[in-house]
């Protein structure tokens, strides 16, 4: 090659050289010689990290399953109290005699 040749300069010649790194769930795009981000939005509850460039559960998901976690074991606390009354309340009742 020469140095005046277009060839030597070729988008393929750039693009494969200065091509970046793409990290997690990122994707090169081509045309413009950068990573793209994935739209996180796509999926329920899900986020972008910046820091590692995936798609992690938002906090709403985490503060949500943590209320659900909470209200099934107040329910079954509460559930198992009254099954203690019930059955203390029929054990306690006399027998009726015949």
């Amino acid at each position: 090659m020469q140095k005046g040749d277009p060839s030597m300069w070729s988008n393929r010649t750039c693009a494969s050289s200065l091509a970046p790194t793409c990290r997690g769930i990122e994707f090169f795009v081509s045309a413009y010689n950068y990573c793209g981000q994935p739209d996180c939005t796509v999926y329920l509850f899900q986020e972008f990290d910046p820091d590692t460039a995936q798609c992690v559960p938002s906090l709403a998901l985490k503060i949500a399953i943590m209320l659900i976690v909470l209200a099934f074991s107040v329910i079954e606390i509460f559930q198992s109290l009254r099954y203690r009354s019930v059955v203390k309340r029929l054990f306690s009742r006399p027998v009726a005699e015949s």
